[in-house]
């Protein structure tokens, strides 16, 4: 994803790899979760989830590393604010 160069459009962020395949329903394997459990996947991985039917937020975290001498585009949908929002470790 990157930051979409259009101010104007709809959606903030574009896709800009392979089209993405369309899977066939009876091919998704679903992967159960209980409340409290985590679930890591992987960047590469196509995934998806349902609509949350429920009245209680699912609440998602994400943690991306990168290597710190990578050369990091300007146009990554993920950027730092000035507020230092890039934590290195």
């Amino acid at each position: 994803f990157i930051r979409n160069p259009d101010k104007d459009a709809q959606h903030l962020f574009t896709y800009t790899g392979e089209n993405i395949p369309q899977i066939p329903t009876d091919k998704l394997v679903p992967a159960p979760a209980k409340p409290g459990d985590l679930v890591l996947i992987d960047g590469l991985v196509i995934h998806q989830s349902e609509s949350n039917t429920s009245d209680k937020p699912r609440l998602a975290y994400t943690f991306h590393v990168i290597d710190g001498s990578a050369n990091y585009p300007s146009d990554n949908w993920l950027q730092p604010t000035d507020a230092g929002t890039f934590v290195e470790f």
